[in-house]
């Protein structure tokens, strides 16, 4: 991609998060819902025209996504897979109510990183982020079964 297709392509999200914006606060005044939605699609637009050509990489994490999308973590020479923790990971059952009814009682917990080996804490966290590849392409030609061996010798 030229550096002009990529300024082009900056020009363009910078346009959309504007007009979406606009929608969210002047249209959508009572339908709250998507309202936030489109502003939360604008702000990624914003993240995405702001990234420039510098798209590959670690990024501090700060810019990292806060909606629980899995991404490489990094502090120091420890990289591992993880995500910010969802609202309903943040949401831990602690008993129920002891009455008839049974009902569960809930205790929230502060959003944080959270790695697939438990190993970043909120004292000790990721101090850098990067996008997970894509999974590798599939050959649709190659995806049956091994030929079979008949004996035959040629």
């Amino acid at each position: 991609m030229t550096m002009l297709d990529e300024k082009g392509l900056e020009a363009q999200a910078i346009n959309r998060s504007s007009q979406l914006r606009f929608i969210a606060n002047n249209i959508l005044k009572e339908d709250l819902l998507n309202a936030e939605a489109l502003r939360r699609v604008a702000d990624l637009l914003d993240r995405l025209s702001t990234a420039g050509a510098e798209t590959v990489g670690w990024r501090d994490i700060e810019s990292a996504p806060r909606d629980g999308t899995e991404v490489l973590l990094a502090a120091g020479s420890r990289v591992t897979v993880g995500h910010w923790t969802t609202e309903e990971e943040c949401r831990v059952q602690i008993g129920d109510c002891g009455g008839v009814c049974r009902c569960p009682e809930y205790e929230y917990q502060d959003p944080t990183w959270l790695s697939w080996d438990g190993g970043f804490t909120t004292e000790h966290p990721p101090t850098h982020w990067m996008p997970l590849p894509p999974p590798p392409a599939t050959n649709t030609a190659d995806s049956g079964s091994a030929p079979k061996d008949d004996g035959a010798t040629s």
